[in-house]
């Protein structure tokens, strides 16, 4: 990154990744160096948790408010580092289908927890992400932007570069459109051993193909 114009704008951070207080503690270093937006996603289920919603024993409600207000704390806990907290669905955690989208921003305050949708998260977990960003586009902050295989092996895991998959990418960006979205869209692709590009051709086609179709709304380095 120092041999490249690339400026850093938001960071992700899962369970499996840095724990939150190292995330905070660290704030103020990333905003020195542009970092806007932290996405947050919420912590795998446990063979206990798993177990319980089985059995009927978890009240849903009471169980997204305690989320929600969890969530709320690290909102205002990244606010007076200098950061703003979005959330982030993923799959494999509890926040994950549009059900479970739902029910989150339910009961959150939307003020203080904005969106940031990933929209072949979406499509993998089995739900629409055109119709989950046209129903939630006042509160988008910050998009992950991944095309998804339609359940074929695709050598990402399951996702492909933009375009090569089933999202209508134009009806995406004609929501942030709609409602003057200002922020950052990070174009993402999870790379494996099996990819059939290196990641720069991978790179390349998501860019060539957002060119066809953003036109002269962006613009690009050439390298």
């Amino acid at each position: 990154m120092s041999e490249e114009p690339i400026r850093i704008r938001g960071i992700y951070r899962s369970p499996t990744h840095l724990p939150i207080w190292e995330v905070l503690d660290k704030a103020g270093i990333w905003r020195d160096v542009g970092i806007e937006v932290a996405a947050f996603e919420y912590c795998n289920s446990s063979a206990t948790t798993e177990e319980a919603l089985f059995r009927g024993d978890i009240d849903f409600v009471s169980g997204w408010r305690h989320i929600a207000r969890a969530f709320g704390d690290i909102a205002r806990m990244a606010q007076d580092a200098g950061l703003r907290a979005a959330v982030h669905p993923h799959t494999g955690t509890l926040l994950e289908t549009r059900q479970d989208i739902d029910a989150f921003f339910d009961a959150a305050d939307t003020d203080l927890l904005p969106f940031a949708p990933d929209t072949g998260q979406i499509a993998k977990a089995g739900d629409d992400p055109v119709a989950t960003l046209e129903d939630y586009k006042a509160i988008i902050r910050h998009v992950h932007l991944k095309d998804y295989g339609g359940g074929r092996d695709t050598g990402y895991l399951g996702y492909a570069p933009i375009g090569e998959g089933v999202i209508d990418m134009p009806a995406i960006f004609r929501i942030l459109d709609d409602v003057g979205f200002d922020g950052w869209v990070t174009v993402e692709l999870d790379g494996t051993p099996d990819a059939p590009y290196t990641p720069l051709e991978a790179a390349r086609k998501s860019r060539d193909y957002l060119a066809r179709i953003l036109g002269d709304q962006v613009a690009w380095t050439t390298r």
